[in-house]
């Protein structure tokens, strides 16, 4: 499971005419895992056997995506956030402050979220591509006997 932040800081400026000027002066996004990746092979293979090797092997494969699948998401929202931040028409303004503010940060969000969305479809296909018959009957055939 991914866990994902943003934050938005802005800059605030008063002017003259009560107006309030808000622009983003960084964006910090996290992105990780809740936890190290847990990789399980089932009890019915022996720790030394051949099946247990092979089954981890393959999981081991399912491992790897995720770890490529986290800097691809580091990737993508980065271009995102970049993307959203030159579309931006900024600076935002309005008599109250706080709502300006939270208008800024809230524009971040949706180019946020549709790049995590893009990244775990992305991520879900190439788990699915290590899934198929062939890559099963590969494994067994890792083996001499099941």
């Amino acid at each position: 499971r991914i866990r994902s932040q943003l934050f938005v800081h802005t800059l605030t400026e008063k002017r003259r005419s009560g107006q309030r000027c808000v622009w983003p002066s960084r964006l910090v996004a996290t992105l990780a895992y809740d936890g190290p990746i847990a990789v399980y092979v089932a009890r019915e293979y022996r720790r030394d056997s051949c099946q247990h090797k092979a089954v981890l092997a393959h999981e081991m494969e399912h491992a790897a995506v995720l770890r490529e699948a986290l800097e691809d998401y580091k990737q993508r929202l980065e271009e995102a956030l970049r993307r959203a931040l030159d579309r931006g028409l900024f600076p935002y303004t309005g008599q109250d402050g706080e709502l300006v503010k939270i208008r800024a940060e809230r524009y971040f969000e949706a180019p946020f979220r549709q790049a995590l969305a893009a990244a775990e479809r992305e991520r879900d296909r190439r788990n699915a591509a290590l899934d198929t018959p062939e890559s099963y009957r590969r494994t067994r055939e890792a083996c001499p006997s099941w």
